[in-house]
């Protein structure tokens, strides 16, 4: 597929209310890069966000999208775009969804 026509794909999944990480594309890719990236987290193996970096490297897990989805649908699917990382990296990348999530749950505690 062109990045148009991935674009547009991503683009449909949204208005018909579907998550493209759930997508059967999403899932082969996901674990072709991460496989390939030997599930080995890039900013920890680099030295981590942080000079107090605490923990050392550890198994990458979630596939991040260095230009995001929302901002750029066309590299949904192109592995330049792409950073392998453990959940605690992802966290540090994104925090405005986990403080929040963290929020709603101390709320309803």
């Amino acid at each position: 597929m062109s990045e148009k026509d991935i674009a547009n794909w991503v683009r449909s999944l949204w208005r018909a209310g579907k998550s493209f990480y759930k997508t059967y594309e999403w899932k082969i890719f996901r674990e072709k890069v991460l496989r390939k990236r030997k599930y080995r987290c890039e900013i920890c193996w680099q030295g981590g966000l942080q000079k107090n970096h605490l923990h050392r490297y550890k198994r990458a897990t979630t596939l991040h999208h260095i230009k995001h989805l929302k901002d750029a649908p066309e590299l949904a699917l192109k592995e330049e775009n792409m950073l392998a990382v453990c959940q605690d990296c992802h966290k540090a990348l994104h925090p405005e969804i986990y403080e929040r999530s963290t929020a709603l749950r101390e709320r309803w505690d």
